[in-house]
């Protein structure tokens, strides 16, 4: 830890870490600061590469970590934080998170504030040099881009990405902005002082193989070092090989994690047989089969929220025009919906879809996808129709 950063201790770091997320520090967010990112032996610290964590139980405070360690002068500490999945409708949630984190440290900053982040935001406007703790940028496609992230190098920022943007700018093609004067600034700032956290990197091998490749090369052909090396992390709730940082026994006894983790889900499997009717005859047999499986929901629940995910758009478009309910009961989420058409959508629905809403829809409505918000999106049903992936 660094002596010109903030002194953070055990029992503080849970205070700023409620101050700044708004829920307690789970035991493996603090054995990630305590242990990785600010160990008593500064030269040690440094960021797993791989983070397995179960759905659910926090991935996304990575980003709240990030800026304590930045405050803390930790070593391992970058000046962006760039977290990236390949789900528009995750990077837009992920971005809702992040604003929150800044509002909190500017309320932090004001002349009366008593906050116990008052020295956390303060430091991170005294890095920028400009009097702002955090600049926000969200880069995905069908919205317009703010680049005021990229307006100065000592700026400390959280960028939310998709696989494509942040992919296309480190490698010199930064599609839908500027031209290609501008392409080396994003990507020299992407690819140094950064810290680039993979969320679903299950999803994204190519991308995470040609990030590493980059750090890599950078590191042998630049001419000199400008700024801290580009680090990356993988992050997944179903990685499969090395887990440098996973649960432990501690996380596994915790009582809000085991209510999240190990909860039955009761599963049945139904098998619709197609018999050797046409391809068509057999997607409307699944459809028809499903239909009346989500009827069954209908009659037995009073309230809550009814999930159907399949494979296909052309399914998924099938079953919401079949269901008989009225508008306002069901909605349809699919990748192909217009950007502006999918965020007023989700603007309407969220607060009764949304995991830990206290509005509970009253009869239950449903929600009929595909697998565009399996990965990560933070919807609870409380019963799923889905067709094997």
């Amino acid at each position: 830890m660094s002596k010109f950063g903030v002194k953070i201790t055990p029992s503080r770091f849970e205070e700023l870490f409620y101050e700044l997320s708004g829920h307690e520090p789970f035991p493996w967010q603090k054995r990630l600061f305590f242990d990785w990112l600010c160990p008593q032996q500064p030269k040690k610290s440094r960021w797993p590469r791989t983070i397995v964590i179960p759905t659910a139980c926090g991935k996304t405070s990575l980003i709240d970590l990030s800026l304590l360690a930045l405050a803390a002068g930790a070593d391992c500490a970058r000046l962006r934080t760039v977290f990236i999945v390949d789900r528009r409708v995750v990077v837009d949630e992920t971005f809702d998170h992040a604003m929150r984190l800044k509002e909190r440290l500017e309320k932090a900053m004001t002349r009366y504030s008593r906050s116990p982040l008052r020295d956390v935001a303060r430091t991170l406007a005294d890095l920028g040099g400009e009097g702002k703790p955090l600049v926000i940028a969200r880069l995905r496609g069908g919205i317009v881009h703010d680049e005021d992230w990229a307006s100065s190098p000592l700026q400390p920022a959280v960028i939310l990405s998709t696989v494509d943007q942040a992919g296309s700018r480190l490698l010199f093609r930064s599609y839908g902005v500027g031209g290609p004067r501008s392409w080396p600034i994003s990507a020299g700032l992407l690819g140094r002082d950064s810290l680039l956290i993979v969320d679903e990197a299950h999803c994204s091998n190519a991308f995470c193989e040609t990030v590493t490749a980059i750090e890599e090369l950078w590191q042998k052909l630049a001419a000199c070092d400008v700024g801290k090396p580009l680090q990356v992390v993988k992050m997944s709730a179903t990685l499969l090989g090395e887990k440098e940082l996973t649960l432990d026994a501690e996380d596994k006894s915790n009582e809000e994690i085991r209510m999240r983790t190990d909860t039955p889900k009761i599963t049945e499997l139904l098998h619709i047989d197609t018999g050797e009717e046409t391809w068509s005859d057999a997607r409307r047999e699944l459809i028809n089969g499903i239909l009346n499986k989500v009827y069954e929901y209908l009659e037995e629940m009073e309230d809550g929220v009814i999930g159907v995910v399949v494979n296909r758009v052309a399914d998924a478009r099938a079953v919401f025009e079949a269901l008989k309910l009225e508008e306002d009961k069901k909605l349809l989420l699919i990748g192909k919906a217009r950007g502006w058409e999918r965020d007023r959508l989700l603007e309407e629905w969220l607060p009764r879809i949304k995991a830990g809403s206290t509005e509970r829809p009253s009869p239950p409505v449903v929600v009929v996808s595909t697998q565009c918000i399996e990965v990560g999106a933070n919807i609870d049903f409380d019963a799923l129709v889905t067709e094997i992936a």
